[in-house]
């Protein structure tokens, strides 16, 4: 057993917790000496606890006042035992000094057995209540003594009604304790002092090495507090705040922080179906209505016969060898060129409005009508469409080294109207993503809210995924912790210990069970 401890309190160590490493040098230490019992004394200022372990032990070994005496923790043997139980007596758990907070925590990380003594005039006072709820869910036996029962007055209230009023009380604060004693270091008729000592020299029977691996166990408790503590107290008011918790919730036992996750996961996923649902009928339709035009403008008749016969005849007049007449020849070619030239275009732009820019506007027109974020301005680019046709631009669609063939004049006009058609579609393809995009921007506007619930939920399930994350390494390191602990001598050698990435230690804990800076 101290092989484990000694394994653990290694790994402790180098992981840089002074405090708890040296805690464990000392259950080291008490393991290897006979095995005992240790009960921690402790109460408020003035409670009677070192009076009370003077009358158990009967000695004056503790030292009593009015003013605090217990600065560090003392012990002493209880007669009748054997040496196999001991009783710490510590300084007022209500003491702002911080020696005396340390010598608390000191004697209770040791304790197999807490008792809390209270005065009995003050048992039901707030102070008193809460520490005994706080002691009641450390996991150590816990014992309430009522001392200084001589106090009591009959005729003020029967000490029976006193009694059960003090059981409802405790009954009402939900706490779970072993025993209650009703006591005095004086003569009493009501006194349970002798039960009280018989009680406590039951222990000496009960004392075995386990009551040490449980005080192991408590200081891997503390140790993985002070590495992960403060990041979890972090998240736990993350978790409370995303969900909406108040403070009194305990994150730990009282959240189904899984669950909550997968719920916000799924409504994510519900808003965003949502969301994307939207998107993609916007998609949809400015894509069935591009198909539309688009095939507008590919079926548009723009050269029928009589026009690819004016490109044609243009064309041949391009041929080198085309000439009119023999006087002034030159001249009169070039004319008769530029006139073959001016009626194809003339018909060609013609057609080209008629049979494929008109029908097209129209639809345009048409469909942004029922479309919601397409203004004034966007629609102004409706009249800005044109299909420019010029002589210059016709010119240079002839290929020269293509007019020996005779089947080309009809390739050139097939050529002109693909780039026309091609020229169009860029242009309306142009103008409907404009269209689109502020069709979009007008969707957000609409989906704003959702959008930023969106934003929100993600931000909620990372912290929920971030405290899922911080339990899992807090768990499975514990479970190497206890490893350490448990597994047999022979396996010393083979032990490592896995530290997660992104965890720094805690500050300090104050309080019961923690440590102090």
């Amino acid at each position: 057993m101290t092989i484990g401890m000694q394994r653990l309190r290694r790994h402790i160590a180098a992981a840089g917790d002074v405090a708890t490493a040296e805690k464990l040098a000392q259950l080291i230490q008490r393991a290897e000496s006979p095995q005992h019992t240790v009960v921690a004394f402790v109460g408020l200022f003035s409670a009677g606890k070192s009076s009370l372990i003077n009358a158990l032990t009967g000695s004056q070994r503790m030292a009593t006042g009015a003013v605090p005496t217990t600065a560090e923790v003392t012990s002493a043997l209880l007669p009748g035992t054997d040496g196999r139980v001991r009783l710490l007596d510590t300084p007022g758990i209500d003491s702002t000094d911080e020696a005396h907070q340390r010598a608390t925590q000191s004697a209770l990380y040791q304790a197999d057995v807490v008792c809390l003594v209270m005065d009995y005039q003050h048992v039901e006072s707030d102070a008193n209540l809460e520490w005994a709820y706080q002691f009641s869910g450390t996991g150590k036996r816990l014992v309430l003594i009522v001392n200084q029962i001589d106090k009591h007055v009959e005729w003020e209230i029967p000490f029976e009604t006193f009694a059960e009023r003090i059981e409802s009380t405790f009954a009402d604060w939900e706490l779970h304790y072993e025993r209650l004693f009703f006591v005095t270091s004086r003569q009493h008729e009501r006194n349970q002092m002798p039960e009280l000592m018989e009680w406590l020299r039951g222990l000496a029977a009960a004392a075995s090495p386990a009551q040490l691996t449980d005080r192991a166990g408590e200081l891997i408790a503390e140790h993985l507090d002070w590495k992960y503590g403060f990041k979890q107290r972090q998240l736990n008011d993350q978790v409370r705040a995303c969900l909406g918790l108040p403070d009194s919730v305990t994150v730990e036992t009282d959240v189904d922080v899984a669950g909550k996750r997968e719920d916000a996961m799924h409504h994510l996923s519900t808003l965003k179906a949502e969301v994307e649902g939207q998107e993609q009928t916007l998609c949809d339709a400015f894509a069935t209505f591009l198909s539309q035009v688009l095939r507008e403008i590919e079926l548009a008749q723009i050269a029928p016969y009589e026009t690819t016969e004016k490109g044609r005849l243009f064309v041949e007049s391009m041929r080198p060898d085309f000439r009119v007449g023999w006087l002034r020849s030159a001249e009169r070619t070039e004319k008769e060129r530029q006139q073959r030239l001016t009626a194809f275009r003339a018909e060609l732009a013609e057609r080209t409005e008629k049979y494929m820019q008109w029908p097209v506007i129209r639809l345009l027109r048409e469909f942004a009508s029922g479309q919601e974020g397409v203004n004034e301005v966007l629609l102004q680019g409706v009249d800005e469409l044109s299909v420019r046709i010029e002589d210059g631009w016709l010119r240079q669609m002839v290929r020269e080294g293509a007019l020996i063939s005779d089947s080309y004049p009809y390739q050139y006009v097939k050529d002109v109207v693909a780039a026309l058609k091609a020229d169009f579609r860029a242009q309306v393809k142009s103008l409907l993503e404009r269209w689109q995009e502020a069709a979009r921007e007008r969707l957000k506007v609409r989906l704003a809210d959702v959008l930023d619930r969106c934003q929100q939920i993600e931000a909620d399930i990372t912290v929920l995924n971030a405290w899922l994350e911080l339990r899992a390494q807090r768990l499975a390191e514990e479970q190497q912790l206890q490893d350490l602990l448990t597994t047999s001598d022979d396996a010393d050698e083979g032990l490592t210990l896995a530290t997660p990435r992104g965890v720094q230690p805690s500050p300090a804990m104050s309080g019961v069970g923690g440590q102090t800076e």
